[in-house]
């Protein structure tokens, strides 16, 4: 049981760090392939 147990948190472990580092690199990327304020444009330049 113990082993079966440990690698349950490993996996679970694992898959944890990999949504966390997908996400991470996703919000990273994000800004860059779309450009800055291209789907929140900031109302004080639209509205002086």
């Amino acid at each position: 049981m113990n082993t079966i147990a440990l690698f349950m948190m490993i996996t679970v472990q694992v898959t944890v760090t990999a949504i966390t580092i997908y996400f991470f690199v996703k919000v990273m990327k994000a800004p860059t392939e779309k450009g800055e304020h291209t789907e929140l444009p900031d109302p004080l330049d639209e509205n002086p």
